[in-house]
């Protein structure tokens, strides 16, 4: 048996290697990319999607999916903005924090208790949420506290939210919580059997998502200093997507949030890589879904050999 039999190589080892390759086309066509500020720059620009796709990454592998993730990104984060304007930035903060997490709750009642089929109870919920997002915002406004800002200042500090997501995950994985997430998004059925509480499970797992969304949310605002009504709706395909690519399976049970890191770095690199070249609205779409088709294949391809 050759060497290269025994290793078995982790299961987003392909869109690992399709994030350095643009990352070396990148510094190719445009010079200095890879320069530290610049290089700072886009990995806090990722953080919102990270974080957003880290939570449908949750979500998925327990067997659901949701469609509301983006606009709870969005009621946290004008929430935040709000209460920045009447409290102190730490129990704003905290607000949005509390407004991510009872959102998640009210999805995870909705889908693991109530027993509502994931798509249409997140996407009622989708409109609840934007709903409450335009009553508390009806225009983009307010400002982020400059002593807030100021966190995201050094260089480096895009890295610790990165590390923190992936090394919290690398040490979770294997817990019971965790075990049991991908059981219940694997084989619900088994897993009923085998006495695991599956509805507990799932519900922790929405809950978790919008902890997850809030967090993404507070990043968004330290990027762009102002609070925006629709800001999060257009990343929800993004977040799917981004998940997929990093190797998750849409059916549960299969992946990680380490993947999806991936997957969402390669997504927002892709995306400004096109725009700094220059590539017409029409034509990034088109190259878009090619990259896509090609992760796709490439990851399914290692989930075979997985299996």
């Amino acid at each position: 048996m050759s060497l290269m039999a025994k290793v078995r190589l982790p299961y987003y080892t392909p869109v690992l290697l399709l994030t350095g390759l643009l990352l070396v086309l990148s510094e190719a066509l445009v010079p200095g990319f890879l320069e530290p500020v610049n290089l700072s720059r886009f990995l806090f620009s990722a953080l919102p999607m990270i974080f957003l796709a880290a939570g449908q990454t949750l979500v998925i592998l327990g067997g659901g999916i949701d469609l509301s993730l983006g606009s709870l990104l969005t009621l946290t984060s004008v929430t935040m903005v709000v209460l920045f304007e009447k409290v102190d930035p730490v129990i704003a903060t905290l607000g949005g924090v509390a407004a991510g997490a009872v959102g998640g709750a009210i999805n995870g009642l909705s889908v693991a208790y109530l027993r509502l089929q994931p798509l249409v109870a997140t996407f009622a919920t989708s409109f609840l949420f934007g709903g409450v997002s335009l009553w508390l915002l009806p225009q983009p406004r307010g400002t982020v506290p400059q002593e807030v800002r100021g966190l995201a200042d050094p260089l480096w500090f895009p890295l610790i939210p990165l590390l923190l997501l992936f090394g919290g995950w690398v040490l979770l994985r294997h817990t019971p919580r965790i075990t049991l997430l991908y059981a219940a998004g694997g084989q619900a059925r088994s897993a009923y059997a085998s006495g695991v509480q599956v509805t507990k499970v799932r519900f922790g797992s929405y809950v978790g998502a919008g902890l997850l969304a809030a967090l993404g949310a507070f990043f968004l605002l330290l990027e762009t200093g102002t609070g925006d009504p629709l800001v999060g709706q257009p990343m929800l395909l993004g977040s799917i997507t981004a998940v997929v690519l990093g190797g998750t399976r849409l059916s549960g049970g299969v992946g990680g949030i380490e993947g999806t890191i991936f997957g969402a770095l390669l997504l927002v690199l892709f995306r400004n890589l096109v725009f700094f070249l220059g590539v017409p609205s029409d034509l990034q779409v088109l190259a878009e879904g090619i990259v896509v088709l090609l992760a796709l294949a490439a990851s399914g391809y290692a989930l075979r050999r997985e299996a």
